[in-house]
């Protein structure tokens, strides 16, 4: 059976995690409640129309992870192996269900603030936005194609987004093949070689290089919108050999956007790298910019400095701005 730890729920409650059932959670994050506020919003809102006021950011596996990324901000050291595809795990009903009240009970505070349009708070109670991309490896999750497809089934649904690092290609491969693939697809990728990655990632599987390059070479087919996000960690995966490299596995993955964002000196991270790591925004921009002139067919349409990320787009994809 799947379930956290007492250390682990306190450690995720005092981060103002909603915990759900076994093994899911749910945050409010900043750029949530700075939405409902009026006081800015995510660049995804900005990049590609999502609502962030009306996000739920989610996870179905909170503490399970087949990496433990030296950048992460979340406590890697304590989470949990690999293991769980075929254990029991929570339905995708239940979790949903509590998701949404948990939600509403995490954004309670704001229905007091005389700051808040009473009907802009309402409004967010109701999530149009998923965002499986919290904490943990949601494809470990064995339901996660039935999640996917009972999420895009409620009323409000309007945008599904799902964050994964690639070590579970067969899950991305059932999620295409069940009709079940989200909005947008996420592949982080940390690094643009395997010796790099094996430094950054500490993969749990010792072909994690390959499969990470397999999930990359099968979701060309699959009929959703797809994003590389490179975290860009300074004086570490940053020098013109990994830019090269980078411009490689972009071009034959053929991703339809890019974001090349900025590792933040946040968390858990902080015991694993230096406040000296963290690029300012204008080297994001030098880094994404030499990584665009080693690229065919691709283009630098947009970024965000409060968030240090750039956005790159594949000219020829179809997706443009705003589709959502």
């Amino acid at each position: 059976m799947v379930k956290l730890d007492d250390d682990l729920k306190k450690d995720f409650a005092d981060k103002h995690y909603g915990i759900v059932g076994r093994h899911s959670a749910v945050e409010i994050c900043s750029w949530n409640k700075k939405s409902i506020l009026r006081k800015g919003t995510c660049y995804k809102e900005k990049f590609y129309g999502v609502h962030a006021h009306k996000c739920a950011q989610i996870t179905p596996m909170v503490a399970w992870c087949e990496q433990n990324c030296l950048h992460c901000w979340r406590p890697m050291e304590m989470f949990k192996p690999p293991i769980v595809l075929d254990a029991d795990v929570d339905s995708p009903e239940f979790i949903i269900y509590e998701i949404v009240k948990q939600r509403k009970k995490l954004l309670t505070g704001f229905g007091g603030n005389d700051k808040v349009n009473r009907e802009r708070y309402e409004d967010a109670l109701e999530p149009d936005h998923w965002a499986i991309s919290l904490s943990g490896e949601a494809t470990l999750y064995p339901n996660l194609p039935e999640l996917i497809k009972r999420i895009r089934q409620l009323p409000k649904t309007r945008t599904i987004f799902l964050v994964t690092n690639g070590q579970e290609p067969e899950m991305l491969q059932r999620l295409a093949d069940d009709d079940a693939l989200p909005t947008q697809l996420y592949i982080s990728v940390i690094a643009p070689n395997e010796q790099l990655y094996k430094k950054l990632a500490l993969p749990y599987y010792k072909d994690g290089w390959v499969r990470l390059l397999r999930s990359l070479s099968i979701w060309k087919e699959f009929n959703t919108r797809k994003v590389i996000r490179i975290t860009h960690i300074k004086g570490i995966n940053d020098d013109s050999v990994c830019a090269e490299q980078f411009a490689e596995l972009i071009q034959s993955s053929e991703p339809d956007f890019v974001e090349v964002k900025a590792y933040m000196h946040i968390g858990y991270s902080r015991r694993r790298l230096e406040h000296s790591n963290m690029p300012v925004f204008k080297e994001v921009q030098s880094f994404s910019h030499s990584i665009l002139a080693l690229l065919r067919g691709y283009s630098c349409i947009d970024d965000d400095e409060s968030s240090r990320i750039v956005l790159l787009r594949n000219d020829s994809s179809g997706h443009g701005k705003y589709i959502f």
